[in-house]
């Protein structure tokens, strides 16, 4: 087993682990995604687990369940008991060059995650939790579903008068 400074939550069946620096709002992320439908699995540390070659999250025993609100205390929220790990972020205070849409990879208990890094946006719960639901498209694709290879350009077709 081990445990990580991260946050962890479930859609649709898998965990996102949010694995960032303290006061890097990984709570407010967390909350985010669970005002969109997801559930708490562990806020603030993470427990990982290995069962039939699948690592899994879950809160560590003695790790209250919820999520401190500042100001309001702590808030009860839908919660998951465990879940298998679908890959990990990283909030990031700002946008590097160094970051790019291909993920890099997390190691934790000898399997391979998708580790990606983000900024923070107005949309990143949105996203991560659409990311989640549906998955993305293959980057040899484009957004009609033709690889990009294959893929014909039509000039325009309109008569002229």
């Amino acid at each position: 087993m081990d445990i990580l400074h991260a946050s962890s939550i479930e859609v649709n069946g898998k965990a996102l682990i949010n694995e960032a620096a303290p006061k890097s709002g990984k709570s407010a992320l967390a909350l985010e995604m669970i005002a969109l439908g997801a559930k708490l699995i562990a806020d603030d540390r993470t427990e990982f687990f290995k069962k039939d070659g699948v690592v899994y999250a879950r809160s560590p025993e003695n790790l209250p369940i919820g999520i401190e609100a500042r100001g309001i205390g702590i808030l009860r929220l839908p919660t998951c008991s465990f879940a298998p790990v679908l890959f990990f972020i990283e909030i990031c205070d700002e946008f590097s060059r160094t970051q790019s849409s291909q993920p890099q990879e997390k190691m934790i208990l000898g399997k391979a995650f998708e580790f990606y890094q983000l900024s923070v946006m107005s949309s990143t719960a949105s996203t991560l939790y659409l990311l989640m639901q549906h998955g993305k498209i293959d980057s040899n694709m484009s957004i009609d579903g033709l690889p990009k290879t294959s893929r014909r350009h039509y000039g325009d077709k309109r008569k002229k008068k």
